[in-house]
């Protein structure tokens, strides 16, 4: 009886990835809730205080980098976590684009980062991990990479 409803979950599973695959129109809707609730001002209230706190960090008197190497490292385990563990060439790209090692040792010898570089090169990133069929939702526009780096930075 196992053995069948494994093999069940299995023909599911199957027939839910192939209608995921042929089905353009196919979505999952992002989860926003309604703005009068307590969930909403939570979130959007810690949303601020984040980039408020980050940004603190970086216009103080000296830049204090720690936050920014945080964040650059979860964006680092993001993307690895978004390559297959046979890519290993895509693994080594994000490896040596946020070299972290290599970013503590910069910020040791001449005390700041070049934060539009590594925005650029995380943006580089994911345009290469957006499917062909989404290209137009993963870019802004005609914009380079430089540009949307410095609007974030």
């Amino acid at each position: 009886m196992r053995q069948l409803t494994e093999a069940a979950n299995a023909f599911y599973n199957m027939s839910l990835a192939h209608e995921i695959t042929v089905d353009s129109e196919f979505r999952i809707e992002k989860y926003d809730p309604p703005e009068d609730s307590l969930e909403h001002t939570v979130k959007e209230t810690m949303h601020r205080a984040f980039w408020d706190m980050l940004r603190s960090s970086l216009e103080a008197d000296p830049p204090d980098y720690q936050p920014t190497l945080n964040l650059l490292s979860e964006i680092k385990q993001s993307l690895n976590g978004l390559v297959l563990p046979n890519q290993k060439t895509l693994q080594k790209l994000v490896d040596s684009s946020l070299d972290l090692d290599a970013a503590k040792a910069t910020l040791e010898q001449t005390g700041h980062l070049n934060l539009e570089a590594y925005a650029i090169q995380v943006i580089n990133m994911m345009h290469q991990f957006c499917a062909p069929s989404d290209y137009a939702l993963c870019s802004n526009g005609d914009e380079a990479p430089s540009h949307q780096a410095q609007e974030l930075t």
